[in-house]
């Protein structure tokens, strides 16, 4: 019962991200000018291969490091899938936002073999500093 469960999600956050590619286009974004907010989801368990974010606010764009990010923006909130090419620590920089940098609760994550995390609440966005 629970791998059907993982395998539901794993299918969700698959059709997130081609909806999201799709529909919003992938954003490399543009060259992060000074003092714009960068950050990486941490977890227990290292490496991640994926992840879902939602942002208060609007974020018009992403730069992920190694990897793909796609935003969607409703009702002033905006999730950000972020795709890794290879397996690694998923950092992000919002070249547009201001500071502050916006709240983020992490939604889902995978790992490097694209199995979704058991507990998303046991990850978070860490901003460097």
């Amino acid at each position: 019962m629970e791998r059907r469960n993982a395998r539901r999600l794993a299918r969700r956050l698959s059709v997130v991200v081609l909806v999201g590619s799709t529909a919003c286009g992938a954003h490399d974004g543009p060259t992060p000018a000074a003092g714009a907010p960068s950050g990486r989801v941490v977890g227990p368990n290292g490496t991640q291969g994926a992840a879902v974010v939602e942002f208060d606010g609007v974020v018009d764009s992403i730069v992920v490091p190694g990897g793909r990010g796609f935003l969607e923006t409703s009702g002033g909130r905006t999730r950000a899938a972020r795709v890794l090419d290879q397996p690694g620590t998923i950092r992000f920089t919002l070249p547009r936002a201001t500071s502050p940098a916006p709240n983020a609760a992490v939604l889902q994550v995978a790992d490097g073999a694209n199995r979704l995390a058991a507990a998303a609440d046991a990850y978070r966005v860490e901003y460097d500093r």
